[in-house]
């Protein structure tokens, strides 16, 4: 408390007693005003000694940090799946487990990760929250983060230290999981349970309204999508007081008489020179979200900057934006030269394996996530009950229109058939 504070509330006639020295400090004793110079002066020597602690202990941070940095050991405090064993950092039984759950990461979400990690029988249970506390911790790729806090929460990163703690992946690769966390928070893939995951268009069809459909059971075992602004009243394609919705089972099927222009293969046939660039990809997609951040982080600090420090804040921006431009050009070529594989390996392709992974809750998954990856969209446009229209876009491109009626449904395009 301060000693402006402490002398208003003697003054405005309220008495303190402080048990460290037992006195009582009220401004109708006699002796009021040596109290009132007393106890300021205790104060401020309270305050001269908790600034001098805080101090003290600002230099043993800053201490510990610069021994980080050159390799001694801040803290033996460290995530559950590393041990602090003979002056060193080294990865434990539950190593296999975090590593893993990176894995699987890029298919499934944190409940089925934890189930199936369960179901492997590791050393420890996990549980969804666990799983997301490993995956958004920065230790998994060996950084010890400082960070700063205030009122006991922290506020931002005050140093990285890399290579800090034995690394499971890399530094790209966990900014990679980190987009696709990001990702998943879109409110059109909201609601996500993997335990009951039938919906492999899920997050793909869209109302002409621009609304997304929405995956609903009904109890005589129909399963219908719908319209959620028609659910709502906002659909501007809805029969007043009633909602837009189409059965999923004739969505699903006319969606896969179109396989054969969506490369499944990709998922399905893979050699090991295939399987070698796609790591390679997946590296470089991971530095380029890096360097997009770094990019971004630059430019944030450009417009804080005084004149003097812009001239260098510009110089690593050019140099970052070369190197983004640089990594783009690979990921590129990589791309071009996975898919001119992918269409040698093609001929080895079986429809009868998509409908394998239809099946089975990690195949349809699978293939949901590949159809994001595609880019594939579909389009209702409601006319009246049981008839709407539906157009089908892969990477953008339209694919077909599709006319359904009570008694099926015929294109317009035919490029399936062809």
């Amino acid at each position: 408390m301060p000693p402006p504070l402490i002398i208003s509330i003697i003054q405005a006639d309220c008495a303190i007693y402080t048990l460290f020295d037992n006195r009582l400090y009220s401004k109708r004793k006699k002796d009021s005003s040596v109290d009132i110079s007393l106890i300021q002066n205790i104060l401020e020597r309270a305050n001269d000694e908790s600034r001098n602690k805080s101090d003290r202990i600002s230099d043993a941070k800053a201490r510990n940090l610069l021994k980080g940095e050159n390799g001694g050991i801040i803290t033996k405090r460290c995530p559950f799946w590393i041990d602090h064993a003979d002056g060193k950092f080294v990865l434990n039984e539950h190593a296999e487990a975090v590593r893993r759950a990176t894995e699987l990461c890029f298919d499934i979400g944190f409940q089925s990760i934890a189930k199936e990690l369960n179901q492997e029988g590791h050393p420890r249970k996990y549980s969804a929250k666990t799983i997301s506390n490993i995956l958004h911790q920065h230790a998994i790729y060996g950084s010890y983060i400082a960070m700063e806090w205030d009122a006991g929460k922290p506020i931002q990163v005050k140093k990285e230290i890399k290579g800090y703690y034995p690394a499971l992946i890399s530094e790209s690769e966990f900014h990679r999981i980190s987009a696709k966390l990001k990702e998943r928070q879109d409110p059109s893939l909201a609601g996500r349970k993997a335990q009951e995951f039938r919906n492999i268009l899920r997050g793909l069809v869209f109302c002409k309204c621009g609304s997304t459909f929405r995956y609903h059971s009904q109890r005589s075992l129909y399963v219908d999508l719908v319209c959620l602004a028609s659910t709502v009243g906002k659909c501007s394609y809805a029969t007043p007081g009633k909602g837009v919705r189409h059965r999923y089972a004739l969505v699903e099927s006319i969606f896969l008489a179109y396989q054969s222009l969506i490369p499944f293969h990709q998922i399905i046939v893979k050699t090991d020179d295939i399987k070698a660039l796609e790591k390679e990809h997946e590296e470089i997609s991971g530095l380029i979200i890096l360097k997009e951040k770094a990019l971004g982080n630059n430019f944030a600090i450009l417009e804080q900057s005084s004149e003097s420090a812009q001239k260098y804040i510009l110089s690593r921006i050019n140099e970052v934006s070369h190197e983004l431009d640089k990594l783009k050009a690979d990921e590129h070529k990589l791309s071009l030269k996975i898919n001119s594989m992918h269409l040698a390996s093609k001929s080895d392709f079986n429809v009868v394996e998509i409908y394998r992974l239809l099946i089975t809750e990690r195949g349809r998954i699978k293939i949901n996530n590949f159809l994001h990856s595609q880019k594939v969209k579909l389009i209702i446009n409601p006319i009246k009950k049981k008839f709407f229209e539906l157009d089908i876009y892969h990477n953008e491109e339209k694919l077909d229109t599709i006319d359904v009626t009570p008694d099926g449904y015929t294109a317009r395009y035919k490029p399936h058939l062809k």
